[in-house]
């Protein structure tokens, strides 16, 4: 378990044995320049990636207090970052991440932002009791019709070799234009990322895959799986998910209700999950051939637990009381931790 603290950041080892482990400093706090940002674990706990500086830096966990090395560069002192999610993914598309480990730990893909074209706006603090720099900040702030930030994906190699090369995704594999939103990214497996680019109007929301062995001088070409579109807007949503055989889930509104649906690695529609005049809120767990998600199928005002085989079985609902259930299901097995709240009951 990552335990991010003022003096840096600390390892609890041992916690799925049971074991008693004291905590470990991996990166003090002085080991880099600037405030450590948004550190993760990769996926399988070798290495800890956060930014600093603008720049994204990696460390190994299995060497305390190693210097962290950085995995880009460029950013540092130009008004861009690496790594670090903009102002408009973070407030409006539910975005707070600006890199990904690859599964393996090998690869991290990054969102480079470039704001420097967004003039800059002052907010004046008009209660502080202190005058000048102390009673204001400035911020380049995209305001409705105007210039957004300007983002593009990058993929480097956790060593440390590439950070002055990356291979950037070719985004215009998809021709919604450069006004788009880089809504999601997603490893799917060791070598290759999805990556959902949003139309600025956010009528249509395109999903491509990018293998990072395809990359050539620099570039990595993408291929369009599929494209959802709406009349209104689309909503964004974190179910997708790489499945064993190499598809991967998905929830769609096309029926105008969200629901789940296999998709296969090239994209076309192999199963509908669900189906009906309600809705999935959010998948809580894929494993052992089932999906655990939560829906409004009792009641709009509910959160209900259900199920369902990745070979479109029934769907089963999990639990019954009135309320809003959440569930935190394991990767191997039946067995779920239920959480419950409810009008004159406390949450259990």
């Amino acid at each position: 378990v990552l335990v991010p603290m003022a003096d840096g950041l600390w390892v609890l080892d041992g916690l799925a044995g049971g074991e008693d482990h004291p905590p470990r400093l991996v990166v003090p706090a002085d080991a880099v320049d600037g405030a450590i940002l948004d550190a993760r674990l990769s996926a399988d706990g070798t290495r800890v990636g956060f930014v600093a500086g603008d720049e994204v830096h990696v460390a190994d966990v299995d060497l305390d207090g190693d210097a962290p090395r950085a995995v880009t560069a460029g950013a540092a002192a130009t008004g861009r970052t690496n790594g670090l999610a903009e102002y408009v993914a973070q407030e409006e598309m539910g975005r707070s991440e600006g890199f990904w480990f690859s599964p393996d730990g090998a690869h991290l893909a990054f969102c480079e932002v470039d704001e420097t074209h967004i003039p800059v706006y002052r907010i004046v603090h008009q209660g502080s009791d202190e005058v000048g720099a102390g009673a204001q900040e400035d911020h380049r702030y995209p305001f409705a019709g105007a210039a957004n930030a300007l983002v593009r994906v990058g993929v480097v190699p956790t060593d440390g070799s590439g950070a002055a090369s990356p291979a950037w995704l070719d985004l215009d594999a998809s021709d919604i234009g450069a006004d788009r939103y880089v809504a999601r990214v997603d490893w799917v497996d060791d070598q290759a990322a999805v990556v959902q680019l949003q139309s600025r109007d956010q009528r249509r929301l395109d999903i491509v895959r990018y293998d990072v062995s395809t990359a050539r001088d620099g570039s990595v070409p993408g291929t369009l799986l599929w494209t959802e579109v709406s009349e209104t807007w689309i909503n964004l949503h974190d179910v997708l998910r790489p499945l064993p055989d190499g598809s991967l889930l998905w929830a769609s509104e096309r029926t105008g209700f969200r629901h789940l649906e296999v998709r296969e690695a090239d994209g076309g529609l192999r199963r509908v999950l669900t189906a009906g005049p309600w809705v999935v809120t959010d998948v809580v767990g894929v494993g052992a051939g089932t999906v655990w998600f939560r829906s409004t199928g009792a009641s709009p005002l509910e959160r209900h637990i259900h199920r369902v085989g990745l070979d479109a079985g029934p769907v089963e609902q999990l639990t019954a009381e009135a309320g809003v259930h959440g569930a935190v299901a394991h990767p191997e097995t039946d067995a779920w931790v239920h959480t419950t709240s409810m009008p004159g009951a406390p949450p259990r």
